[in-house]
């Protein structure tokens, strides 16, 4: 009978702080958002039912699937910061590599809008639309 040995995946050394330049924690977006509002644009990769529900102020909701097309609607003299609702979303770091391999200053939350709202930063709420008048 042969036996199956299970190894775990090898990191490169280089992975960890590479993959730390590109991300931000929640304190240090909202101390940016504060000090220089104008240098930063953060996107919520969320589906627009989810952003709706609760995101972080000034952010625009841009869905995954549309933001390589968005590209031109991006600033290129800002920092964009990707996330999504949970940090285990590996998806905000991808998309903010891929705007980096584009050219653009991209950088992704670290723990997404869970870890936002664990330390207590402010959330917006899109209000419902106006009921129709009859």
């Amino acid at each position: 009978m042969t036996t199956i040995q299970k190894t775990r995946p090898t990191v490169a050394p280089e992975h960890f702080p590479a993959q730390s330049a590109y991300e931000t924690a929640a304190s240090e977006l909202m101390e940016l958002m504060e000090r220089a509002p104008d240098r930063v644009f953060v996107v919520d990769i969320q589906d627009p039912e989810v952003f709706d529900c609760g995101h972080i102020p000034g952010a625009r909701n841009i869905h995954l699937e549309d933001l390589v097309t968005a590209c031109t609607d991006l600033p290129k003299d800002r920092t964009v910061v990707i996330y999504c609702g949970e940090g285990s979303c590996g998806l905000p770091l991808w998309a903010a590599l891929e705007l980096a391999q584009m050219g653009f200053r991209a950088m992704y939350l670290h723990g997404g809008l869970a870890e936002w709202t664990r330390s207590e930063l402010p959330i917006e709420i899109t209000p419902p639309p106006p009921a129709p008048e009859y």
